[in-house]
């Protein structure tokens, strides 16, 4: 046998090797991606459990998808799981910052980590994810509201009003909602 012949049974081998591996990596992939749809789906009817189990074994086929982690995410911190929300939100943003940013969840991301952090009592770290989500997105008066309702919480009565009327002045439905907290605030 030639030199050229066992370098050609080296690269086939290789190759080989190299199409199961891409086989295996695709098979998981689709496993892990059927678990993802079956989970977000879930979490869109409300049945947050199963959504729960659905998306952890999309994590488990796939550990770096910082898509499925933050649906997770969503789904935890919709049963009241607040660490846990909190725990795959951040996992999330280790994993993926441009790849959220890309499918418009990045600021989402930060605002529901700081609504799972509100809930908790934690209202320091609320306000720096609210306003990781306002330097994301600057019309996103769910943000001003929420870290408004934090300043407020904390006692920073300036603070809280200026969120508080931005949230209106971005979205004027938002009066009704936050109407009554502005004008208790005014009158301390």
């Amino acid at each position: 046998m030639s030199i050229e012949g066992k370098t050609w049974k080296l690269v086939c081998g290789l190759t080989l090797a190299g199409l199961l591996s891409a086989l295996v990596s695709c098979v998981g992939m689709y496993k892990s991606a059927h678990h993802y749809a079956q989970g977000v789906s879930l979490s869109q009817k409300g049945q947050y459990t199963a959504a729960v189990s659905e998306l952890t074994k999309a994590i488990q086929e796939s550990p770096s998808s910082a898509l499925a982690h933050y649906q997770r995410g969503f789904a935890y911190a919709s049963l009241g799981s607040q660490a846990l929300a909190i725990a795959d939100f951040t996992t999330a943003l280790a994993l993926g910052k441009a790849f959220l940013k890309h499918y418009s969840l990045l600021h989402l991301c930060y605002y529901n980590r700081g609504v799972s952090y509100h809930a908790i009592g934690k209202k320091d770290e609320a306000i720096a994810d609210y306003t990781s989500a306002l330097a994301i997105k600057r019309d996103f008066a769910e943000a001003y509201a929420n870290r408004g309702k934090a300043y407020a919480d904390l006692g920073d009565r300036e603070r809280a009003l200026a969120d508080l009327r931005k949230a209106i002045e971005t979205n004027p439905s938002y009066r009704e909602m936050i109407g009554p907290m502005i004008e208790q605030l005014e009158s301390k």
